[in-house]
């Protein structure tokens, strides 16, 4: 459906949940402009994802603005999800007529911009809530669906709720898909909610006093007694019914005898999801049963259960926004898995995302070189097509995030082997470095980089930890299984494996190559990945490996199953227990033949030539000369 490089374009765009999911999809699009009259909505947004865009007022701004140029290069897709407080049940219901001057009016200021493009955006993404098609505002609805068919568009709409897409939250909301091509759109179907409201609750010792009733605003309420006692129920269960200790709650007017209606405390009808989050959610509240205490969701929790991650929420948090105006952005906003599931089937995610690695897996066992039975097939097919849709695993994907931050932030002097230099050619190997490289530490490993190179590492970072997201959503590994750095003792030899995962209790090495369009089209193999993770396989004792290759400038992939094969690694085996003989021996060999100066280019590119031919830090005399012989450990 959308097969060319990706614009987005978000009309009140709040905090960028769209361009959230697109990035949780592993989608590489433009953030090509955004319009948000909030300031700190725009601050946000900014910080997260990384623009520096202003805010803006639509009333003010014309098509021209939107800049949607060569369409012929670039798919555009325009979502709007403009003001509800006039259509729901929490507003004023004065509706979203074209003649009013209703904030929910201003969808048809999104009328106007797009009578005025010379080119109109391929895809339309519109977000509401559900009162957007009830009878008050039916009639405008239609009008709103028979404008965008006479410029073109085919309109498919859907109500969808959150709880029904993995966010412990019942958040039900209307969503249209125009199309401006012949291709039909087909909305995603339910999937069995896994996350329960206690998974993105905080310890009540992480939350701030300020989010507790005190017991004075608790004796406000006509079921006080009922409160402190752990007595309150609903027509569904009782608090002594459920084993959860945190039960989402809300306050609600009851009826008294004298006509008037004062607030009770009521338990939600199901006790493992929340109900609706708005945009002051004081009545969105939480009953802890272990002290019989009652509190609102933090302004933390609120995010987790509008998809974002941790890292999101902090970033926002770090601007000086406060917990008001932090919860009152979650309200906002879109629950953004919802959108990533919405997304995915507008990308036909299973031919460029996981449906891929099934095709490969299967292509492989054709050929007889990977043996799968047709039920195993069937299985992994089940569990990588839906792996991209699953929701984030909030506090796995924080935790994975800390490990990443903190990696390499010690001050201990890195000594001992690396695999990648015991795997090189022979013309490129030399014994007597890796015996030095046990004993001193490497030189450069520490070296600054250029532009050029920081920004190809930092685009094969990306693509790396993106497939680990995803291995932890799909609950194929977990923190401890993303590049976790295993140490041989044997051989004083440590590596990472980009990932270990299972499937039907049968574990892989899995090696995640970026790589450019030319070389990705070049070969279905990659040689050196393949003896990397073959010499994982053999230091792990794992008997299957996957290299997967990304393209990283369109994100399609291929696979390279490798099975154990030892008489593949034996020559390396062999350099280790032979650095192990000269180590252990206390024997150092002689420099290599091509190594006659220590300007020799073998010298000139060799981390351990400083210690090799001597330096200030290594005087010269004091080291084992040109041919070798004993040192002391």
């Amino acid at each position: 459906m959308l097969n060319k490089p990706i614009r987005l374009i978000e009309l009140f765009a709040g905090i960028g949940s769209q361009a959230k999911a697109l990035k949780n999809l592993g989608i590489d699009f433009e953030h090509h402009f955004i319009c948000e009259w909030d300031k700190y909505a725009v601050q946000s947004y900014n910080v997260i994802h990384a623009t520096s865009f202003i805010p803006l007022d639509i009333t003010k701004i014309s098509g021209k603005d939107l800049n949607v140029v060569e369409t012929d290069k670039y798919n555009y897709i325009l979502t709007y999800s403009f003001p509800c407080q006039d259509l729901s049940v929490a507003g004023k219901k004065t509706g979203m007529s074209k003649e009013s001057s209703t904030r929910s009016g201003l969808l048809w200021q999104v009328e106007r911009l797009l009578m005025e493009l010379d080119n109109l955006p391929q895809v339309l993404l519109m977000e509401n809530v559900t009162d957007v098609h009830k009878r008050n505002n039916i009639d405008d609805f239609n009008k709103w669906l028979e404008f965008l068919e006479s410029i073109g568009y085919n309109n498919y709409w859907r109500d969808l709720n959150s709880k029904d897409f993995g966010i412990p939250q019942s958040r039900d909301r209307c969503f249209v898909v125009s199309l401006l091509s012949n291709c039909k759109y087909v909305f995603p179907k339910p999937i069995k909610l896994k996350t329960k409201l206690q998974d993105v609750l905080e310890n009540n010792n992480l939350v701030e006093n300020s989010c507790f009733y005190s017991d004075d605003r608790l004796k406000q309420f006509v079921n006080y007694i009922d409160i402190i006692n752990g007595n309150l129920k609903n027509k569904y269960y009782s608090l002594k019914d459920v084993d959860e200790r945190f039960i989402p709650a809300s306050a609600k007017g009851r009826k008294q005898d004298s006509g008037w209606y004062l607030q009770a405390v009521e338990l939600r009808e199901n006790s493992l999801i929340m109900g609706t989050l708005c945009t002051v959610p004081k009545y969105a509240l939480i009953f802890d049963k272990k002290y019989n205490t009652l509190r609102w969701l933090n302004s933390l929790e609120c995010w987790r259960l509008m998809g974002f991650d941790d890292v999101d929420y902090i970033k926002a948090k770090n601007t000086g926004l406060s917990e008001s105006r932090l919860k009152m952005q979650a309200g906002n906003s879109i629950v953004v898995p919802v959108l990533q599931f919405i997304f995915a089937k507008m990308l036909d995610r299973r031919s460029r995302g996981m449906g891929a690695f099934i095709d490969a897996i299967k292509k492989e066992s054709q050929k007889g070189r990977w043996k799968i039975q047709d039920h195993e097939t069937q299985k992994i097919d089940d569990i990588f097509n839906s792996l991209i849709l699953c929701p984030p695993v909030q506090k796995a994907e924080i935790e994975f995030e800390k490990n990443i931050f903190t990696r390499g932030t010690g001050e201990e002097e890195r000594v001992g082997l690396h695999l990648s230099s015991v795997i090189v050619p022979d013309s490129k190997y030399c014994l007597r470095a890796q015996v030095l490289s046990l004993l001193y530490k490497p030189k450069n490993m520490d070296k600054a980089f250029g532009n050029d190179l920081l920004r190809i590492f930092e685009e094969g970072n990306y693509i790396h930890r993106k497939w680990q997201r995803f291995f932890l959503r799909g609950s194929i590994c977990t923190v401890k299984d993303l590049d976790c750095t295993v140490s041989s003792y044997r051989y004083n030899l440590s590596y990472s494996p980009d990932a270990i995962i299972t499937i039907d209790n049968v574990r892989y090495v899995v090696e995640i190559k970026s790589m450019r369009t030319e070389l990705y089209n070049k070969s279905d193999k990659h040689p050196s990945a393949e003896k990397q993770i073959r010499m994982y396989m053999y230091l792990l004792d794992i008997k299957n490996g996957i290299i997967l290759m990304e393209n990283k400038n369109d994100q399609t992939y291929k696979l390279q199953l490798v099975e154990h094969d030892e008489e593949k690694v034996k020559p390396y085996i062999a350099r280790l227990e032979q650095i192990k003989d000269h180590y252990e021996g206390k024997n150092m060999p002689g420099r290599h033949p091509e190594c006659t100066t220590e300007l020799s280019k073998k010298c000139t590119d060799c981390n351990m030539s400083h210690v090799c031919w001597g330096s200030k830090e290594y005087k010269r005399g004091q080291l084992i000369g040109e041919k070798g012989g004993q040192f002391k450990k």
